[in-house]
């Protein structure tokens, strides 16, 4: 039996979030961009201080992952560590679940 790479294996950023969100939704009404998107978070991984200046910056309101997702290539990504919004969902994902678990 052929071995599946692990890129094959590996669920998408938006599918992660997704079962991660219905898990949290028997705990919440609704899990908010800005849940993941921390002042704390933008400080540490982006030049903004807070998520308005980062919707400012990309000339909309966020407040959905695929509002993010919907940037494609903007320029906003030169001003962050990522390259790209999958990037920046995955380690937002990772942080706010590590920051879950401190508590």
């Amino acid at each position: 039996m052929a071995q599946e790479s692990k890129e094959s294996k590996k669920k998408s950023v938006l599918e992660r979030y997704r079962e991660f969100s219905g898990m949290l939704g028997k705990m919440e009404d609704n899990f908010k961009l800005a849940d993941l998107l921390t002042d704390d978070f933008l400080q540490k991984n982006t030049q903004f201080q807070n998520l308005p200046a980062f919707e400012t910056a990309c000339g909309k309101k966020l407040s959905a992952v695929e509002d993010l997702s919907a940037l494609g290539d903007s320029d906003v990504w030169k001003r962050t560590n990522f390259n790209d919004a999958e990037e920046m969902l995955n380690s937002a994902v990772e942080a706010y679940v590590a920051s879950v678990f401190e508590e």
